[in-house]
């Protein structure tokens, strides 16, 4: 079904449709499956451009990790980029790699240039394959997630306990430190 809707062979609202218009008197079991999918598709996250991707949304969702954004853009010097998935907001992005796109050595060679414009961008980029188990995707994202939520709030009180150039420290100054060393 995922693979009929990224290749335009059907869209989900022709599925819903025809769904809708079978008999009411047609076995329930039958259609509780395809009923689940399509309940899922509408409510979750694109199904991207691969099973892979599709397979990776679903890992991610399972395991509580909020849903990241798909075919997320990115433009770094006057380049766009577009990611398999991203956490815009953390600047993780997430490339699903198949052997279909980048079996050749043009696309491996493109895939390190990518790669560094991105992480030269502050981005941090995971990669993953056909091969990765669904607990190291789950693992690796919730690191990644948990990293640069401590970065950014170590961050944040640097910027709070930083001294303002000219006035006294957030702590009190030098009279504070005398006190909490004496």
């Amino acid at each position: 079904t995922d693979a009929a809707i990224r290749d335009g062979l059907c869209r989900l609202r022709d599925i819903e449709r025809c769904l809708d218009r079978l008999p009411v008197n047609r076995p329930a079991h039958s259609l509780v499956p395809m009923r689940l999918l399509v309940e899922e598709r509408r409510t979750g996250p694109s199904v991207g451009d691969s099973e892979l991707e599709g397979r990776a949304f679903r890992v991610l969702r399972k395991a509580g990790l909020p849903d990241p954004v798909a075919q997320h853009r990115v433009r770094i010097a006057n380049k766009v980029f577009i990611l398999d998935m991203a956490y815009p907001e953390a600047k993780i992005g997430i490339e699903l790699d198949g052997w279909t796109f980048h079996h050749t050595r043009s696309a491996f060679d493109a895939d390190r240039t990518r790669g560094n414009i991105l992480r030269n961008g502050a981005w941090h980029i995971l990669q993953f394959t056909s091969r990765t188990s669904d607990a190291e995707i789950v693992g690796t994202v919730r690191d990644a997630l948990a990293l640069r939520q401590l970065l950014c709030d170590e961050q944040a009180v640097g910027q709070r306990t930083r001294p303002k150039p000219g006035g006294p420290s957030p702590e009190g100054g030098e009279e504070a430190l005398n006190h909490r060393v004496g």
